[in-house]
């Protein structure tokens, strides 16, 4: 027995012995939760409370606990806080037993000749603070600057071993011969576990991941006035259309192209799907959501519908972005409620960086043009044309059948398309930013000016002035406050009328000038002068400030108090006039339109965050709790002067005493409970819980609305322990969400429900009481949403994310009523179900990455489908001539062409067998108005100092052809008083039916059949070169003896060029008579110092 009980002693020792010397240090890879800002203290808490059973031993004359020190993220490795606080205090450490740590004072520093310098930056130019910097020759560590600038004693050895390390970057290891000075690029993990993403309310870092979101850094996209239109082919799911190339004009957003019904019945009336889009958590005014009341070239904004109007995202400089965060499934947007149901795009600021007063400077230069020009018929086509319409019709040819041929010179050609759009726009950005501070406050500023001029007949110039401020405030160690400030003036000039019109003047029409005086006639003839028409314009004038504010108070270290503020508010002033003078032909025609609106929004959210780590040891868990309440408000007054001959009476006081006035009002409310749990097991296994309860003011029935979303993820491959053996698929996750989500309207129809409508008409009843319009929904419209996604990286050089999507539907929004027989005019509900599925795919390689050049490309694809799968009585409502159960809400229905007959007239199929051909009895499904696929190819490469960032995105895609338009005012070959009658020159083709008056019945017929047919639908696919961006980046030894960090120049250029089978139109363009895209080139220059 005692033999027994020695032997068991002795082996107990012996794997003692073992373990000691097999466990030289401890595991430095666990992970522990910091602020963005805490003491020194504190730090030395989380370290030895980490459950690792690390002991550290100091000597409290070389480490102040009460010191404040700053982290670039929120969740960093043991490893990292040890190295963090021997490059703050200037000691070294080492393990002197299993979980023992010692530090001790650095000894002196070797002469500077010694020493290597270097900056970290990553692949977008952006310096790293806090990378962690280990020479493998001496194992002795330092962490980067805010600049991300370090300083390192050079090994005795000829070549010196350098390991850098950051979270959310690859690691690297850099060999350094003689050289003092060095500049390393970490590049961006996919996938990895350490990294952290904002989704929200919360950060998640990868492994706890279970939503799908895309994340876009704010200097990635192009320089463009819009922060919408730099998102355009950037994400996956994400599409952006354009119905006017005017960059200050207001484009359709989609996420995963979540479509419903209509508001009436009709091709283009589907309700818009705008997602929520919020700066700072705060929301702004959307494309669905247009607060200015007059009319111009981008459209009519009352019509809340169609969305028209000016963009005022404008008044957001994309400069002082720093991130957008588009997200996409039910488990992302869940926490949003029915404020999300459409998706969500965040959008944040950038933030103070604490450190030295850094200052930065961009300005830059361009030019704009179109190069897609709609192409007329030239001069002899024309009159080609002009002369068979009079013969076919069996007209005389005389004066008063073919003016133009008397009146004007039949040898002159004018190309009108380049007369409108050919001049040159100019653009000039100018922006400055600040930033610095302490570890206890920490400021930023920035100032920017964008002035830029249209292409159109007159300058039209759009000018915007911003202003930003930041800070962050930490006092002690428990309380965080934050704050920002963003203010805009903005001016806009725009065209009333649609000047595209003007590219259909006749070739032989007059010169819009003689003797330096507009014409509006040659030889008693009058024509549509566009420099004339130009004089009618709206002067749109928007102020705004947003302000947003952040109070954190950490009650303990599991538990943490938030406190969200926010208000938005922004004052619009319109003028639209129009002056006798634009058409001197029109008596009684000079008026002027004057409108003021005012949106306003107040946001109040406290959140209780709970983290616990290690809990059973394996386990994470992550809870939020809060509430929402936001309130809405518009108001709008508008009035129309009397009409006066006189341009100098158009301000007179008699004018405007019998002018009309109209104004409105209408409120919005929220609120919102939430609550959103993520657990976490030995980051292989994730689950996410979210439940929130809604009450929205658009909804009359139920009172609260109940929205629930499940997901979860599992990491099913993670990066092998053996670097020497690694595996095929490095990483790998599957994730499944699911969830409903719900539309309250609001996003769709802004504040109809309260706005009134009074006749602008004198001759109105002046006892008429404004009536209610907009919601009498009674329940949300309801979306289930269930997704499965892979992501992977195989080796180290490819990525794969790939998922799934589905969404139904139910309760679905339209302002037709049931029956065929009843008009509509509010917001109701109907029982319909809509279904919207589809792929999507983001796959991206690195190419032999290293210190001088690397190639990351980028393959973003996405394919989208609608089905409608139920609708109560559809027969008998108004919708039956336009949806069909089973087909795409989208599609486009219409009768199929035969080519012409032996009357030269069109003929088409009768489906249905019976004696006649008819819309809608013999239609069928010809074409679809959205993509049936689109994504993008991006390209970043680097050479040296050189950068070179391309984007390609296209689409699969059918439109309406321009050529329709010509068969709905002025048929081809008949001319009109305003000389409005050329055509493109596809009718000429063989297919188009020849030039036939529609005075015979049978041509009227077989007109109108024609657009309503496939003759009209054409294949508008497209690839663009979506931009190239060159960029410089001066080497460090040429700023030695200059003031600057850093200096960069580039130059870029935006659609320069477009591959599609569309002959008549820009297919970058929805709207046939929309002004085609810029393609612009600019150059500029940026300053660190």
């Amino acid at each position: 027995m005692n033999t027994m009980v020695r032997t068991l002693f002795l082996l107990s020792l012996v794997l003692t012995y073992q373990g000691l010397l097999g466990q030289s240090k401890p595991d430095t890879t666990k992970q522990i939760s910091v602020k963005d800002s805490m003491s020194t203290g504190e730090l030395l808490d989380s370290i030895q409370n980490s459950r690792t059973g690390i002991e550290l031993f100091y000597s409290n004359a070389h480490i102040n606990k009460e010191r404040i020190l700053a982290f670039p993220h929120r969740i960093i490795t043991i490893g990292y806080a040890l190295n963090k606080l021997a490059s703050e205090f200037n000691l070294s450490y080492e393990f002197t037993c299993p979980n023992c740590v010692s530090f001790s004072r650095q000894r002196q520093q070797k002469e500077k000749s010694d020493s290597i310098r270097g900056r970290v930056i990553n692949d977008l130019r952006e310096p790293v603070p806090g990378a962690t910097i280990r020479d493998l020759s001496t194992q002795k560590s330092i962490i980067t600057r805010n600049d991300g600038s370090f300083m390192i004693i050079r090994s005795e050895k000829k070549f010196s071993h350098l390991s850098i390390s950051s979270v959310g970057y690859d690691p690297r290891t850099v060999k350094i011969g003689k050289q003092s000075e060095i500049t390393i690029t970490l590049y961006r993990s996919f996938n990895k576990l350490t990294e952290v993403s904002n989704i929200g309310y919360v950060q998640v870092p990868f492994r706890s991941r279970t939503a799908d979101f895309s994340t876009i850094k704010g200097a990635a996209p192009p320089h463009t006035p819009n922060i919408l239109n730099n998102l355009k082919g950037m994400a996956s799911g994400l599409l952006i259309t354009h119905s006017n190339g005017l960059p200050n004009a207001t484009p359709a957003i989609s996420i995963r192209n979540l479509i419903s019904l209509g508001n009436t019945p009709g091709l283009s009336n589907l309700l818009r799907g705008d997602p929520l889009i919020l700066l700072n958590d705060n929301p702004l005014v959307t494309g669905a959501l247009p607060i200015g009341r007059n009319a111009s070239i981008l459209g009519d904004p009352t019509l809340a519908m169609e969305a028209d109007g000016l963009s005022l995202l404008n008044n957001i400089n994309p400069e002082d972005i720093a991130e957008y965060t588009i997200l996409k499934d039910a488990d992302a947007m869940a926490i949003y409620g029915a404020r999300g149901a459409n998706g969500v795009i965040l959008i944040t600021t950038k933030k103070p960086v604490k450190g030295k007063p850094q200052m930065r400077i961009l300005f830059s230069r361009g030019g704009s043009g179109i190069s897609q020009k709609p192409e007329m018929l030239n001069t002899p086509q024309y009159l080609s044309m002009r002369r068979a319409y009079i013969k076919n019709g069996g007209l005389p040819f005389n004066a008063k059948t073919a003016p133009e041929f008397y009146a004007w010179d039949t040898t002159r050609y004018i190309n009108w398309s380049d007369e409108v759009l050919g001049h040159n726009s100019h653009s000039t950005n100018f922006h400055f930013s600040i930033t610095g501070g302490s570890p206890r406050f920490s400021y930023g500023a920035g100032t920017g000016y964008f002035r830029q001029t249209s292409v159109l007949p007159a300058s039209f110039p759009f000018s915007r002035f911003t202003q930003y401020l930041s800070g962050n405030f930490t006092p002690n160690k428990k309380w965080r406050i934050s704050a920002y400030v963003n203010a805009a003036l903005t001016r806009d000039e725009l065209p009333l009328n649609n000047l595209m019109m003007a590219t259909r003047l006749a070739p032989i029409a007059p010169f819009p000038f003689r003797n330096g005086e507009l014409a509006y006639e040659e030889n008693g003839l009058p024509f549509y002068n566009p420099y004339g028409v130009a004089r009618n314009k709206v002067t749109v004038g928007s102020g705004s400030v947003l302000a947003s504010a952040k109070v954190e108070k950490q009650l303990s270290p599991a538990w943490c108090f938030k406190l969200g503020l926010g208000a938005n508010m922004v004052r619009l002033h319109e003028l639209s006039e129009l002056p006798r003078s634009a058409n001197p032909f029109l008596t009684d025609s000079a008026y002027f339109e004057r409108s003021v609106s005012s949106f306003n929004s107040t946001l109040l959210e406290p959140q209780l965050h709970y983290t616990q780590k290690d809990l059973f040891r394996k386990m994470e868990i992550n809870y939020l709790v809060g509430a929402t309440y936001l309130r809405k408000s518009v108001g709008w007054s508008q009035f129309k002067s009397a009409k006066t001959r006189e341009d100098a009476l158009m301000y007179a006081p008699a004018t405007i005493l019998n002018g009309d006035t109209a104004d409105g009002r209408g409120n919005y409310s929220f609120f919102g409970l939430f609550s959103r749990t993520n657990l976490n097991l030995n980051d292989r296994y994730s689950v996410t819980l979210t439940g929130r309860l809604d009450q929205s003011s658009m909804l009359k029935g139920k009172p609260y609305t109940f929205l629930w979303a499940f997901g979860t993820a599992w990491n099913f491959a993670k990066q092998g322990s053996n670097p020497d053996t690694p595996r095929v698929i490095r990483e790998g996750k599957l994730r499944v969400t699911m969830g409903t989500s719900a539309n309250d309207g609001s996003q769709n129809y802004g504040y109809l429900a309260t706005e009134f409508n009074r006749n602008l008409l004198k001759e109105a009843d002046p006892n008429f009481t404004p009536g209610i319009s907009g919601s009498n929904a009674k329940f949300p419209e309801k979306n289930f949403s269930i997704q499965c996604a892979v992501d992977l990286k195989v080796k180290e050089w490819l990525t794969i994310s790939t998922a799934y999507f589905e969404n139904r539907t139910y309760n679905v929004f339209t302002t037709a009523m049931p029956s065929a027989t009843q008009d509509a005019q509010n917001l109701i509900n109907h029982n319909a179900v809509v279904r919207n599925y589809g792929f999507e795919m983001d796959i991206q390689t690195m190419h032999e990455p290293s210190e001088n050049k690397y190639w990351i490309c980028r393959v973003l694809l996405t394919w989208a489908r609608n089905r409608l799968l139920y609708f109560e009585n559809l027969e008998g409502s108004n919708f039956k001539n336009y949806f069909k159960k089973g087909e795409s809400i989208t599609a486009i229905r219409g009768l199929v062409s035969e080519g012409l007959d032996s009357r030269s007239l069109y003929s088409f199929q009768n489906r249905n067998n019976d004696s006649i051909v008819s819309f809608p009895q013999d239609a069928i499904v010809i074409g679809d108005r959205e993509p049936k696929l689109f994504g993008s190819f991006l390209n970043n490469i680097k050479l040296r100092n050189f950068y070179i960032d391309i984007m390609f995105e296209g689409r699969i895609q059918q439109q309406v052809s321009w050529l329709q338009t010509s068969y709905e005012k002025n048929l081809p070959g008949r001319y009109s008083i305003d000389a409005l009658t050329n055509h493109p020159v596809m009718i000429l083709e063989p297919w188009v039916q020849k030039f036939i008056p529609n005075t015979y019945p049978e041509v009227r017929e077989s007109i109108n059949n024609a657009k309503a047919s496939d003759l009209f639908v054409e294949d508008a696919s497209y690839i663009n070169l979506g931009f190239v961006r060159l960029s410089y980046n001066l080497p460090s030894n040429l700023l030695k003896n200059l003031p600057l960090n850093g200096a960069k120049i580039f130059c870029e250029g935006q659609n320069l060029a477009v591959i599609s089978k569309s002959k008549t139109k820009d297919p970058r363009v929805s709207s046939p008579n929309g002004v085609p895209a810029y393609t612009s080139v600019l150059i500029g220059f940026s300053l660190t110092l």
